[in-house]
Order: structure tokens, then C-alpha cells, then sequence
């Protein structure tokens, strides 16, 4: 299990695939002898100047992402959308990806609650 991690203060340059990731699809993915738990997640004060998505989050329906809180926080020049998928509560407060205001509305598959 891994919890309450805190990710605060810190200006990336460059990264090929997001600055924000958590991806449960490695290796053997869903069909591994063990089920990832990811929960309670902070996000703080982080810029990231270029990369393939600012967040990418992926967890898996049977074992989502959950409570994931992202603040004040600046991803330029990414390249695709973010993607938030098999992630639960999540909080955006003041995060811009490539200039834009992105807000829960902006996700389509996080469930809220």
C-alpha cells in the first residue's frame, strides 16, 4: 500500500511522460498476484515546462486511485490531455495545464464522493 504521499515544491524541466503519474498497468498488469492501493495523494507547488500529459493517473476499476488532491500547480507544454482513469476523489484547486484551468468537470471518468 502507499499512502499519503506528498509531492510539494518542485520545478521539473522536461519528463517524457507526465509530471504527475501513477500507472498500474506494468508488467503484468491486472492479471498480477498482487492488487495495487494508491490513496491520499498531495500535490503542491509543482511546474513542469514540457512533457506528454501534465497528470496521468491509472488505476484499475477494481482498485482505483483514490483520494487525489492537486494544488497551485503548472504543466506546460503537454503534449496530450491528461488522463485520469479508474481514479476516485479527486480535488483541483488552481492547476493549469498549457495555460488552461483544468477542474474536475474536465475528467470524465473520476467519480467524486
Amino acid at each position: 500500500m502507499i499512502d499519503n504521499i506528498r509531492f510539494e515544491n518542485v520545478t521539473i524541466g522536461q519528463v517524457a511522460q507526465a509530471a504527475v503519474e501513477v500507472d498500474f498497468f506494468y508488467e503484468e498488469g491486472q492479471g498480477g498476484p498482487f492488487r495495487p492501493d494508491v490513496k491520499n495523494i498531495y500535490i503542491a507547488n509543482v511546474t513542469s515546462q514540457k512533457s506528454k500529459y501534465g497528470v496521468f493517473l491509472r488505476g484499475f476499476e477494481n482498485a482505483p486511485i483514490t483520494g487525489v488532491s492537486i494544488a497551485n500547480c503548472k504543466f506546460e507544454n503537454a503534449a496530450q490531455s491528461n488522463l485520469f482513469q479508474s481514479v476516485q476523489s479527486v480535488k483541483l484547486d488552481n492547476v493549469f495545464v498549457n495555460g488552461k484551468p483544468l477542474t474536475t468537470g474536465d475528467i470524465k471518468s473520476v467519480k467524486n464522493g
